[in-house]
């Protein structure tokens, strides 16, 4: 979705608009369709499933780092994809967690919803795609 992100839409707006679209929707992607808790147990009992959806994660953060095509040498757009990635992780594991203590989705989407709306790193004003080059960085003083 970031490669096809909207015109003028930065990588940040594009995966958290997203988000929200499968949040609204309850598409799979996210892991907010039905049945995704018993899915969830299933990839948590198997220690090859855990570990290809780590890869999954850990591959999906280097392919957002590497939208910025910014120098080698900035880390910024590693840690703004770390950042986005980690909220991603943690907003679908929040919601897991809720599942699996039997919570029904009408109760959890507002709360995901608010969470995901205020979770900075998908704010409308970061952009991993525009990180400030290197040349321009000045330390302070």
């Amino acid at each position: 979705m970031v490669r096809e992100r909207l015109p003028g839409e930065s990588a940040i707006q594009a995966i958290r608009r997203d988000f929200i679209d499968a949040l609204e929707t309850r598409h799979w992607r996210y892991g907010f369709n039905e049945g995704s808790d018993v899915f969830a147990r299933l990839v948590r009992e198997s220690p090859s499933l855990s570990a290809r959806l780590h890869e999954m994660h850990w591959t999906r953060q280097v392919l957002l780092a590497d939208v910025a095509d910014a120098d080698p040498d900035d880390p910024t757009p590693s840690i703004v994809a770390a950042q986005v990635c980690a909220v991603i992780r943690t907003l679908t594991m929040q919601t897991v967690i809720r599942r699996i203590a039997g919570e029904v989705w009408d109760e959890i989407a507002p709360d995901l919803r608010t969470h995901a709306e205020r979770a900075s790193p998908c704010s409308n004003t970061a952009s991993a795609t525009t990180p400030t080059p290197v040349s321009d960085r000045r330390p302070p003083g």
